[in-house]
């Protein structure tokens, strides 16, 4: 997902966790073996559900061979 993002955004990552800067929030990437944690933030409520489904729309095409569960708290 962060090399994907990093041709148009400001993008740091390593093999455990990533950010990535959109213009409307960020995104917080954390991977173990189990499962990856994404933590959003935006100004708002409506910048957030925009980035929430930006973010689940690019996991589920790169995820496309795996079962996808996301679960949002």
């Amino acid at each position: 997902l962060c090399k994907h993002f990093a041709h148009k955004l400001p993008v740091e990552f390593d093999p455990q966790a990533g950010k990535i800067g959109f213009p409307i929030g960020d995104c917080n990437l954390r991977a173990d073996d189990q499962a990856l944690q994404v933590d959003l933030t935006a100004a708002d409520a409506a910048q957030l559900e925009q980035l929430k489904d930006v973010v689940i729309r690019h996991l589920e095409r790169f995820a496309f061979r795996e079962e996808l569960v996301v679960t949002w708290h």
